[in-house]
C-alpha cells in the first residue's frame, strides 16, 4: 500500500510541476505580448510624431524618435567613416623677358667677364620669398664665340648666375630670338642650363621634341609650357623640333601629357612679337583663348618691351568652372631699356592651394583646388650713362 501511495504522490507532484510550467510559459508569453504591444504603441506614436514634424505640426525637439536616431547616427557614423583632410599650398612668381641687348652687354662688362648680378639685390631678396620662380629666357646662351650683334641676340653664360640668384628654377625658352644662333645656339643653351640645374621648356636638340616641365612642390604639381608664334631666324627643313612654334595639335599633345601626369595647375609662357605696343594684338588674344580652352590656368605673355594689361576670369570647360589669368606682357625684366616705359616691369605672383580629403583606407575621396592671384609686384630699373643697371621694388 505504501508503494502505491508513493507512486500516486509522484504522479501528483509531476502533474503539479507540469501545471506550473504551463502557467509560467503562459505568464511569460503574456508579458512578451504586453511588451510588444507597448513597443508597437510607442513606435506608432513616434511615427505619428515624425509625420507631424515633417508636416510642421510639432517642433523638432518634440520628435523623440527623430532626435534619438539623429544622435545615434551622429555618434556612430563618423566612427564608421573616418576622414582626414590635408591642406597644401605653394607660392609662385613669374618674370618677363630676360634677353641681352648690346647696351646691356656693355653695361655688364667687367675686366675679364660679365656681371649681371650687381644691382639686382632688392629683387633677389623679394623672390626668395616664393617657393617657385619662373622666367622667360628669350635668347640663346653661349660660352664661346660672339654674343649679341645687331638684331641677333646671344647671352654669355654669366647670365645663368643671375637666374640662380633670382631663385628661378625653370625658364621658358621658346621665343622669337631663340634660334638666333641656329642649331648650335639651341644645343649650347640646353647644355649650359642643364649644367646649372635650371629646367627649361620650349627648345629641343633631338627629334623626340621637348616635353613640358612638371614642378612638384608641397604636394602640388604645376605643369609649365612655352611657345612662340614666330622666329627671327628661319628654321631649316626638318628642324621644327628645335623650337616650340605654337599650334593647336602641339598644345593638345602637351596638355594630354600633363593631364596624364595628373598635374594640378598649368602655366604657359606665350611669346608674340609686339614690341613697344601697350595693347595686346589679335594673335596674343586668340592664342591665349586657345590655351585657356585647352586647360591652361595662367598665360604669361612675352615679346613686348612694355607692360600690357592683365585679366582674370572664370570660364566654363566641360561644364566645369575654370579659373584663368593672363598677363599679356610683364615687360622686360632684362632687355632694351631704351625708353622710360621699357624700364618698368611686373612680377605676377600666385598662391596655389589644394585640399585633399581621404577615407580611413587613405584613399582620396575629394580634391578641391584653388588659385589666388595676388597684386603684381612692380620693378623699376635705373640705367646709368655707362648702362649699368639697378633694379628696385616699387612699394
Amino acid at each position: 500500500m505504501r508503494n502505491g501511495n508513493i507512486k500516486a504522490n509522484s504522479k501528483n507532484i509531476k502533474k503539479d510541476k507540469n501545471v506550473n510550467n504551463v502557467n509560467n510559459i503562459k505568464e511569460k508569453s503574456i508579458i512578451k505580448l504586453l511588451v510588444w504591444i507597448i513597443i508597437a504603441v510607442f513606435m506608432i506614436f513616434q511615427v505619428i510624431q515624425l509625420i507631424n514634424y515633417t508636416l510642421g505640426n510639432i517642433e523638432k525637439e518634440d520628435a523623440f524618435l527623430y532626435n534619438l536616431v539623429d544622435k545615434v547616427v551622429s555618434i556612430v557614423l563618423p566612427k564608421l567613416n573616418v576622414v582626414t583632410e590635408e591642406n597644401h599650398s605653394v607660392s609662385l612668381a613669374t618674370l618677363g623677358d630676360i634677353y641681352v641687348t648690346q647696351n646691356v652687354l656693355n653695361g655688364s662688362k667687367t675686366s675679364n667677364s660679365y656681371d649681371f648680378v650687381t644691382g639686382t639685390e632688392d629683387v633677389q631678396k623679394e623672390l626668395q620669398k616664393f617657393d617657385i620662380v619662373l622666367a622667360s629666357l628669350s635668347t640663346p646662351v653661349s660660352n664661346k664665340g660672339t654674343y649679341t650683334s645687331g638684331s641677333k641676340y646671344t647671352a654669355p653664360e654669366e647670365i645663368l648666375e643671375l637666374i640662380k640668384k633670382l631663385n628661378i628654377s625653370t625658364v621658358a625658352t621658346a621665343s622669337y630670338h631663340a634660334f638666333d644662333k641656329s642649331k648650335s645656339g639651341i644645343s649650347s643653351t640646353i647644355s649650359l642650363l642643364k649644367e646649372n640645374n635650371i629646367n627649361q621648356v620650349g627648345i629641343s636638340n633631338n627629334e623626340s621634341g621637348n616635353k613640358p616641365v612638371i614642378i612638384n612642390k608641397n604636394n602640388i604639381s604645376i605643369g609649365v609650357l612655352s611657345y612662340t608664334t614666330s622666329s627671327n631666324e628661319k628654321l631649316g627643313k626638318n628642324e621644327d623640333y628645335l623650337l616650340n612654334i605654337i599650334d593647336e595639335e602641339k598644345v593638345k599633345e602637351d596638355i594630354n601629357y600633363l593631364n596624364n601626369n595628373k598635374v594640378d595647375f598649368i602655366i604657359a609662357y606665350l611669346n608674340v612679337k609686339n614690341e613697344n605696343v601697350e595693347l595686346p594684338n589679335a594673335n596674343q588674344k586668340s592664342y591665349t583663348e586657345m590655351l585657356f580652352n585647352s586647360g591652361v590656368n595662367v598665360v604669361i605673355g612675352t615679346g613686348s618691351r612694355v607692360i600690357q594689361e592683365t585679366q582674370e576670369d572664370l570660364i566654363e570647360i566641360n561644364n566645369k568652372s575654370h579659373h584663368v589669368y593672363v598677363a599679356y606682357s610683364l615687360g622686360d625684366f632684362i632687355g632694351s631699356y631704351e625708353k622710360e616705359e621699357n624700364r618698368e616691369n611686373l612680377i605676377a605672383n600666385f598662391e596655389f592651394s589644394k585640399k585633399v580629403v581621404k577615407n580611413k583606407k587613405d584613399e582620396v575621396i575629394e580634391e578641391v583646388k584653388d588659385m589666388k592671384v595676388n597684386e603684381p609686384i612692380k620693378v623699376k630699373v635705373d640705367v646709368s650713362k655707362s648702362y649699368a643697371t639697378t633694379m628696385s621694388i616699387v612699394k
